[in-house]
């Protein structure tokens, strides 16, 4: 009797042993727990995932980047690249530790051909800043095959190096028809008073209210206390004074509508009459600009202390050359358009008193 109740005590133990240790036979069969691990960075965030799990498991996460600039390149699993699916990245777990590497690549620049949106012709990607001039540049923007009814345009912009040029710096201005009231095109503001030297890229999305425009990447070096240089080509002016006004006060202005801030080709040219030589002014013309030319007769009066004004009308102008068409057309300002392709031009200006 005793024999046997020492064995069934030593069952007891032996059962309460292994049920601590092995859980009595199913050593093999239980699943075992290992460690999840991945790289954080400030480019993108990453979300469903645990730092365990049970091998056998079907693990699924997203990954997502954190700013414009950058863009999921590829995720690997132990080296194994996975593909991303609608519900994220998925893999089942193995028995063993997993390291999982998530590789965010620089956009860089970006400019979709087939869409709305594009920078100007004169955008160089140079921005100067110099002690005493201009405090702002404007960047143009065109939009191409857009919808003739954008009345209002969302911008989100962001700048990349928000020590080069801060994001709150930058500005989006429509440029609205006078008589319609749509937006056919706009320009980007920078405030130069809180920019610095360096590089930055700037992003920018336009969200219109009717159709589509798009976004943009591009690149831009801002360089203090240089000016930007300005391709310029030779451009004659004649004139012919159909007004009994004197030549000595008859002046003309010649200003650039894509002026570029702190550059080496000034914003806006007076030239009075008695300026031209034997009848012809040279005129330095920004290539690939458009002018606001307008004209006026001014005279001092000592007795009120100012100069009194008189706007003068100039005849409109087209010619034609291999490269293009030149041409001088009215416009919604007070003035005409200059618009030339290709140098050796001579304009004619016929200047007469507004009717």
């Amino acid at each position: 009797m005793k024999k046997s109740i020492s064995v069934l005590i030593s069952m007891a133990l032996a059962f309460a042993l292994c049920s601590a240790l092995y859980g009595c036979g199913d050593s093999g069969n239980q699943p075992q727990t290992h460690n999840i691990t991945y790289q954080t960075s400030e480019n993108y965030t990453v979300t469903g995932l645990t730092g365990t799990a049970e091998a056998g498991e079907l693990i699924t996460f997203e990954v997502e980047s954190s700013s414009v600039f950058y863009t999921i390149e590829k995720v690997t699993v132990n080296g194994e690249e996975i593909s991303e699916s609608l519900s994220g990245y998925s893999f089942a777990m193995p028995d063993n530790d997993v390291d999982i590497e998530i590789t965010a690549a620089f956009v860089g620049e970006y400019d979709d051909p087939d869409d709305h949106l594009a920078w100007g012709a004169d955008v160089t990607g140079t921005i100067a800043v110099i002690e005493g001039g201009d405090t702002e540049t404007e960047i143009a923007l065109e939009f191409p095959g857009a919808s003739s009814y954008i009345t209002d345009i969302d911008a989100e912009i962001y700048s990349s190096d928000e020590s080069v040029i801060p994001s709150s710096a930058i500005a989006f201005v429509p440029e609205k028809s006078a008589s319609s009231g749509t937006i056919p095109s706009g320009h980007l503001t920078i405030d130069l008073e809180n920019v610095h030297a360096g590089t930055t890229y700037i992003y920018l999305d336009l969200d219109p209210n009717n159709g589509s425009l798009g976004r943009l990447i591009k690149k831009f070096t801002v360089v203090e206390n240089q000016l930007i240089k300005v391709e310029t080509m030779p451009v004659q002016f004649t004139y012919t004074n159909n007004t009994d006004y004197d030549e000595e006060h008859i002046f003309v202005n010649f200003t650039d509508l894509d002026y570029i801030a702190n550059s080496d080709a000034p914003e806006k040219v007076t030239v009075y009459l008695t300026e031209f030589t034997d009848g012809t002014y040279s005129f330095n013309y920004a290539v690939g600009h458009t002018y606001l030319v307008s004209c006026a007769y001014s005279v001092y009066d000592e007795e009120e202390g100012r100069y009194d004004m008189t706007s003068l009308t100039l005849n409109e102008w087209h010619g034609t050359n291999l490269g293009g068409e030149n041409f001088l057309e009215s416009a919604e300002y007070n003035g005409f358009t200059l618009s030339l392709t290709a140098s050796g031009i001579t304009v004619p200006l016929t200047i007469r008193t507004v009717s």
